[in-house]
């Protein structure tokens, strides 16, 4: 299947939807011979909610098989059970004008190294730390409508692509427990990304998380040569939002998602 993109580390789908895709529990429909637009309808953590993704060579693709499939993906989400579905408009084309707005996704994006020296409490996680990474994930995105409910199958769907790289994956401890997370991605054409962040709750306000950021940016750009390094974060995260712009992260778009009833 086509990967559209603006670039290999700018996807049209979102990873969670690909994942879907390869376990079979996506629906798509596909609109040109070859290929020219695809709309996927995705389950979330919520068992009531779709996830819709629209992706297409062009503006104008993508725009045409939103305005032909609309009404066939509101009939698979109400055959799956669905209430609701959260519609990802990347580039304000999808009309969900008059609709509730979700939420807001911003990428940032920085061509500068701004880490330090090495902080000596970053580590790589070992294989064994997988129960703590996914607990601390559970904690810090708490309410979160994706990441609050990772389990230990969330990690290794992930931890089995060919952009996973253990030694990418950092941790910090304290008393042995796994306060911090830094889990650090290589897309196809080089571009560095932060793929998770996560402070335990009751460390926040100790500069960990900028420790973090700090020793991922350096070992994608000074260890691996990645010219740049992106992330996503909430548009209503301000404290997140500041973290990044301080390591010298812009803001580059923003991708909301509005609620369609089924």
């Amino acid at each position: 299947m086509t990967q559209w993109s603006t670039s290999p580390s700018d996807p049209l789908i979102s990873e969670h939807t690909l994942l879907s895709l390869a376990d079979g529990t996506a629906w798509v429909a596909v609109v040109g011979k070859p290929e020219t637009a695809l709309l996927t309808l995705a389950p979330t953590k919520l068992a009531e909610t779709g996830l819709v993704e629209v992706a297409g060579l062009d503006d104008e693709s993508r725009q045409r098989i939103w305005a032909t499939h609309r009404d066939s993906v509101l009939a698979e989400a109400k055959r799956r059970g669905y209430r609701s579905l959260e519609v990802i408009d990347r580039g304000d084309l999808l009309g969900g004008h008059g609709t509730e707005t979700v939420r807001g996704v911003i990428r940032m994006v920085s061509d500068r190294d701004v880490s330090t020296d090495r902080h000596p409490d970053v580590e790589v996680a070992r294989a064994t730390d997988t129960g703590a990474i996914v607990r601390l994930i559970r904690d810090s995105f708490a309410g979160h409508p994706e990441n609050s409910g990772w389990k230990r199958e969330d990690f290794h769907s992930r931890a089995v692509q060919d952009w996973f790289d253990s030694e990418g994956l950092f941790i910090t401890r304290s008393d042995s427990a796994v306060t911090g997370l830094c889990w650090t991605k290589i897309h196809p054409d080089g571009i560095g990304e932060i793929y998770l962040l996560a402070v335990a709750p009751d460390t926040t306000g100790q500069g960990l998380g900028r420790r973090l950021v700090e020793h991922g940016v350096g070992y994608l750009m000074r260890d691996q040569g990645c010219p740049a390094v992106i992330v996503y974060t909430e548009e209503d995260n301000e404290p997140a939002r500041a973290l990044y712009r301080s390591a010298g992260f812009e803001e580059s778009r923003v991708d909301r998602r509005f609620r369609l009833s089924v």
